[in-house]
């Protein structure tokens, strides 16, 4: 997905040429039930390595899912992560993951 977003004035011009919107791609994981195949939430991932926690305000959009005395449920009852506060602690053969990571 290709996001524009606006430049200030005094980085517009560029030489003869002018720069009027820089292009930023979205880097996002579909993170999905392991067992039924449904989509729960879209994350940024930022750094390489595995999915251990999704840090709540890096969730974008959110799909189908329900969250249980500190249990976070996909909507076929599977369990996916735990509710830390701040975080979801997620449990690694309960949910698949599709997309890119950021690397920064």
């Amino acid at each position: 997905m290709v996001r524009l977003q606006a430049i200030p004035a005094k980085a517009k011009s560029i030489g003869k040429q002018f720069l009027h919107f820089r292009i930023s791609w979205e880097k996002m994981l579909v993170i999905r039930c392991a067992a039924c195949k449904n989509k729960l939430w879209k994350y940024d991932k930022i750094g390489p390595g595995e999915v251990l926690r999704c840090h709540k305000e890096r969730i974008t959009q959110k799909y189908n899912f329900t969250a249980r005395e500190q249990k976070i449920q996909c909507i076929c009852g599977k369990d996916i992560g735990i509710d830390k506060g701040s975080f979801i602690k997620m449990i690694s053969k309960a949910f698949t993951s599709s997309g890119t990571k950021r690397n920064c």
